[in-house]
């Protein structure tokens, strides 16, 4: 059988094959285009136990052209399908037995000139020769033969921010453009609405949200670039954690805040106003414990906890964070402390407790209009349809988890100015 599948015989040829296991790679119409609002041009998928891979044609200038009915037919007739990037990958195709592969870095694959013939073309991938697509694919597989699948949480991790990203956030067109005149907003923007995309492989399993130049985790507060963003629905609402990290850290060493409000017990510990409080806290968390403040019992466990993970880092070699059990390990990790190592056990945790309350979320918006629409640590936007009552729902969730929270409302994500 040709590695070139373009034809009903070819197809039905190649499903009736029945693979167990095959890695699959999707070749979208245009690499820099978000996969919400991409096509798929080509599909490489490679039989673990074949001596080679085959290209399903679904739109490219040198071949015919199947259906993506087709395309899922074929996909459908394997057991098991391995990718690289499955939160990508479900864009285009939602399939349950997708998995996500755990690989260790290799080195980047070095594009041949002409993958740089057609950058100018609305669809550049349907013109790249379908053979350069294959050796491209073919040296991806050759970097991931012996492969690992990620476990059940960071699976979950994968499918809630996909879910995220596929909301997308509307836009005001002329505000963006007057803040990213240089951006591809003919490629990129579909009906006032931009898309994210959250990079979960991070040093501390933090994610980052960075797509085409745009760090949606970073949006300024104090230029109006906050105004680009505008909900479809009623309003914007976002909910913000306070005090997220203390208490993670109290929840790490057993300790309980004597009142409803962790800032205050911090001020009444301290014997400061609420504002120094936080002030105080926050370059403690992140900078060490002041020697005023290290016979706190809140302070004492804290310093206890780090000497035990300190110890265990480099007995070890490891530490495992709480909830999603991601590893941070020695020999991943430069220019350790002990500090630093509690500083990333906290964001660790923090974001496998956001996971847990994307998930309840998410279920809970199902079939709703109240979308979320971005998610930036310890604070979550929602497009909100005030016809549905629901935000007392969405904040139980915080309220179940011990979580303090605060509410923002407004007409863009410019929230000083409603």
């Amino acid at each position: 059988m040709f590695y070139i599948v373009e034809t009903q015989d070819q197809l039905n040829e190649f499903c009736y094959k029945g693979y167990e296991e095959a890695f699959v790679e999707i070749i979208p119409y245009y690499d820099s285009v978000h996969p919400a609002i991409n096509q798929v041009s080509l599909i490489y998928i490679r039989p673990l136990k074949d001596t080679k891979g085959y290209m399903l044609c679904l739109n490219h200038s040198e071949s015919l052209s199947l259906s993506l009915e087709d395309a899922i037919r074929a996909l459908n007739s394997i057991n098991k399908i391995y990718v690289v990037d499955k939160k990508s990958t479900l864009h285009y195709f939602i399939l349950r037995h997708m998995q996500q592969l755990h690989t260790p870095p290799s080195p980047p694959y070095i594009h041949p000139p002409v993958f740089d013939l057609y950058k100018s073309h609305p669809s550049p991938n349907c013109l790249i020769p379908i053979s350069k697509h294959y050796e491209k694919c073919t040296y991806i597989y050759s970097q991931i033969k012996d492969f690992t699948t990620v476990d059940t949480f960071r699976d979950t991790a994968i499918k809630c921010f996909f879910y995220v990203e596929s909301q997308g956030i509307h836009i005001d067109q002329p505000t963006f453009d007057t803040y990213h005149e240089n951006y591809d907003a003919a490629r990129n923007i579909q009906y006032n609405t931009i898309y994210t995309q959250y990079n979960l492989d991070t040093t501390t399993s933090r994610p980052s949200n960075t797509f085409n130049g745009i760090n949606f985790l970073a949006i300024p507060k104090n230029n109006g670039a906050r105004n680009i963003f505008i909900p479809k629905n009623s309003k914007f609402v976002e909910i913000d954690i306070s005090a997220y990290h203390p208490v993670l850290a109290a929840s790490l060493v057993d300790f309980t805040f004597d009142g409803d409000d962790v800032h205050d017990s911090f001020a009444k510990m301290y014997g400061v106003s609420y504002q120094e409080a936080k002030t105080i806290t926050f370059q403690q968390m992140y900078g060490g414990v002041f020697e005023t403040y290290k016979d706190l019992e809140f302070f004492k466990k804290i310093g206890s906890f780090i000497n035990d993970k300190w110890e265990e880092f480099n007995n070890l070699g490891q530490v495992i964070v709480p909830i999603s059990g991601y590893c941070l390990k020695k020999d991943k990790l430069d220019n350790m402390n002990p500090q630093k190592l509690f500083n990333y056990i906290l964001q660790g945790l923090e974001t496998a407790n956001n996971v847990c309350i994307l998930k309840d979320i998410i279920r809970l918006l199902r079939g709703k209009n109240t979308q979320i629409v971005l998610y930036t640590y310890d604070a979550f936007l929602f497009d909100w349809d005030e016809n549905e009552d629901i935000l007392n729902d969405i904040t139980d969730i915080f309220k179940q988890k011990g979580l303090q929270t605060k509410l923002s409302y407004g007409k863009s994500y410019d929230f000083t100015q409603i």
